[in-house]
């Protein structure tokens, strides 16, 4: 019986009873009161968040997600931890994918919450398939599950992503494809570089075909960002309100994106003794490419262009986010990659929409505000603009910059 018919037999039997909850209130408390990096730091926060965790466990849970609780708290944490490195093909690989993922996925409510995560889960079967590749376990069969897996997340992400939009939330949308796309082209340049380096033909064919399979995602997914882009562009000129939305988007992408550089540089310093020079000196440029995108986007603000420096903020965010993770894949597959394919690459785009942009107002982009595990960063900025894009955004009147 797999973790999923478990599920299913036991969503109507499992109950929490009084003695349960209360064990689990009191791991909580232990577990705070045994770590100081929890207790010190950050003690006035933990008191008033504690009865928020505590009345999380004490209230109505549905079915399904209560079902996966409990057998977390059956197979114990340290289970489910030790999963969280497993490849497919290892024992603990189920937990992973069946019980940890799916605990997460239960609690993304919004639309914007499901992008992000099918997002994250796309790039973790990514992940999953350069580690195999560079541990030459790599074979048709666990291609063929990762690729399948992949699939249904990049879908899922894409549709959620769509609903996003769907809502009027134009520049959330533009994020989350954004950071989908800088996913992509961060393991495209790292599955070209495990193919240049094999020596087996097998291995060189599946890793050849993953980074096909990226390529064509990657093409929808740029499609999808440039076309909200456009969108942010094409209301920028409708008022002066939609002029002052953009503006005010614009202005916090900016500071989002240095924010962005800062973090992925000081990533960069804690990791560099573990790279070799030319992919250190790689990563910087790319860095130092991100910030001149930033300083060309705060020029396109100060020309009140702010379509283009909304986007010219992300395009930086992305260049940032692709160091990183490049820099992340080095280390973690002691693989150094060479990032100069995709800095001409971003070169080339930021040419080409620096130009648009002077009739357009359009250019570049990726977005940033909460995502810090290595798959990188994210980031978002709110605020309300009108759109015609829509029946529901023509009833309402307004989209969410």
């Amino acid at each position: 019986m797999n973790l999923i018919d478990l599920f299913k037999q036991l969503k109507n039997a499992v109950r929490l009873d009084t003695g349960k909850k209360a064990d689990i209130r009191g791991r909580i408390s232990q577990f705070i009161e045994a770590n100081d990096a929890v207790r010190e730091g950050e003690r006035a926060r933990l008191i008033q968040q504690r009865s928020s965790i505590v009345n999380f466990f004490l209230k109505p849970i549905p079915m399904p997600a209560l079902a996966i609780i409990a057998i977390m708290a059956l197979l114990g944490g340290g289970t489910s931890f030790a999963a969280e490195g497993t490849l497919p093909g290892d024992a603990l690989y189920p937990v992973k994918i069946n019980l940890n993922e799916n605990v997460v996925a239960v609690f993304q409510i919004t639309p914007e919450a499901k992008a992000n995560w099918e997002t994250a889960l796309a790039g973790r079967r990514l992940e999953e398939a350069a580690r195999l590749a560079a541990e030459g376990r790599i074979n048709a069969d666990n291609k063929a599950e990762l690729e399948d897996a992949f699939d249904t997340h990049a879908s899922k992400a894409k549709k959620h992503i769509g609903e996003v939009e769907a809502e009027g939330n134009i520049t959330a949308a533009t994020d989350a494809s954004s950071n989908f796309e800088s996913i992509l082209r961060a393991h495209k340049a790292v599955f070209a570089r495990l193919s240049a380096k094999s020596t087996s033909s097998a291995d060189i064919e599946n890793e050849k075909s993953l980074g096909s399979r990226i390529s064509d995602e990657l093409d929808d997914v740029s499609k999808m960002r440039e076309d909200l882009e456009d969108k942010i562009s094409s209301y920028e000129g409708e008022d002066d309100k939609a002029k002052a939305d953009v503006k005010t988007a614009a202005e916090g992408k900016l500071k989002a994106a240095s924010n962005v550089i800062d973090l992925a540089k000081s990533f960069l310093d804690s990791k560099e003794s573990r790279l070799n020079s030319s992919s250190t000196a790689e990563a910087r440029a790319r860095l130092a490419m991100a910030e001149n995108l930033v300083a060309d986007a705060n020029a396109k603000l100060n020309a009140e262009n702010y379509a283009a420096a909304f986007n010219g903020g992300n395009q930086a965010i992305r260049a940032a986010q692709e160091a990183r993770l490049l820099v992340s894949a080095a280390v973690r597959l002691n693989l150094n990659v060479d990032l100069e394919d995709e800095d001409v690459d971003l070169e080339d785009e930021h040419e080409r929409n620096g130009n648009s942009a002077n009739s357009s107002g359009t250019t570049e982009m990726k977005g940033e505000g909460r995502e810090n595990n290595e798959n990188g960063i994210r980031s978002s900025s709110s605020v309300n603009v009108k759109t015609n894009d829509s029946e529901d955004s023509k009833s309402k009147g307004e989209m969410q910059l």
